[in-house]
């Protein structure tokens, strides 16, 4: 079993000084919280992937490392926990409601409000280019030599667009204005 990693500085310089912010504020209302997981390994992630599939346990992650990468593989997020209590309090406890606004409050998604539950989660919102429904799929070739049975004829071809009124001048001599 590959160990989980709480190595701080491993994270994404970005998203560790938004953690330490969002630890920072929930110690000022009294609570700590310490990183039970940050970085993670592929080996890692393939692991947590494989329980509640291959191996016995509920399941914990929907990415598999490979083709669907966790934020945790790129430092771009962590697992908390409480300390000095309950790890991981019941779903409507206030500590998540004042986990969850001090995420907010400091740019980070929050794993619970999640249609998969996963309240000790924190990541830095994906970005919009990652996410904008015409961003372009991955490269076909980069699929395969992850292990992907996917080929090239998987995605579709590029249409040209045709000028719908061409100038008879030739390129770009069209009406000024």
């Amino acid at each position: 079993m590959p160990a989980a990693d709480r190595d701080l500085s491993k994270l994404h310089a970005t998203f560790r000084r938004k953690l330490e912010a969002v630890l920072n504020d929930l110690a000022g209302h009294g609570l700590t919280l310490f990183v039970t997981e940050g970085f993670r390994s592929v080996e890692r992630q393939l692991w947590l992937y494989a329980q509640g599939r291959t191996r016995k346990g509920p399941l914990v992650t929907r990415c598999d490392g490979v083709l669907n990468r966790s934020a945790h593989q790129s430092g771009k997020a962590a697992d908390v926990a409480f300390r000095g209590g309950k790890l991981y309090p019941p779903g409507n406890s206030p500590a998540w409601k004042l986990l969850a606004s001090a995420a907010k409050a400091h740019g980070l998604e929050w794993g619970g409000t999640w249609k998969f539950k996963d309240r000790p989660h924190l990541q830095l919102p994906p970005s919009r280019a990652a996410t904008h429904p015409r961003a372009r799929p991955k490269c076909p070739q980069t699929l395969q030599n992850k292990g992907s049975e996917r080929t090239p004829a998987d995605f579709p071809a590029r249409r040209k667009i045709s000028n719908p009124n061409p100038s008879p001048r030739g390129r770009g001599a069209g009406v000024r204005g």
